[in-house]
């Protein structure tokens, strides 16, 4: 698993990478980065450019992972006991997920066992 695992983080920090390439290019500027640690395991970097086309943006990469899946108080999985509107819009999706035969699993079967989580987000502020 853990050969899986290195591959999949590596395919993300090169999708980092060629996105901070091409707007970078874009904009003329450089991507400044930041490396940030999570204490209980893993961590990333922030890469904030501050240019000509984009008075902010941000291309950031983590990798965590934990010996026990992160729960909330009373048992449940993070996220869960949305109310108003973000229940409904969360009870629409998981009902489409249904009819796509995606099953999110119980979160009890989650409990005590390890988890890995990484990825890419972005967010820009064009001028």
């Amino acid at each position: 698993m853990t050969e899986f695992r290195d591959e999949v983080e590596q395919s993300f920090r090169s999708l980092r990478d060629r996105i901070c390439a091409r707007l970078g290019a874009l904009d003329g500027g450089q991507f400044q980065r930041k490396a940030w640690l999570r204490p209980e395991g893993g961590g990333g970097e922030m890469s904030e450019l501050r240019g000509e086309v984009f008075e902010k943006g941000g291309c950031n990469f983590s990798a965590v992972a934990g010996p026990q899946y992160p729960m909330v108080p009373g048992g449940g999985a993070q996220g869960e006991g949305k109310t108003g509107a973000d229940h409904a819009s969360a009870q629409a999706q998981a009902e489409a997920d249904r009819a796509l035969g995606i099953l999110p699993p119980d979160p009890t079967a989650l409990a005590g066992k390890p988890f890995f989580a990484t990825g890419v987000s972005l967010v820009f502020h064009p001028k």
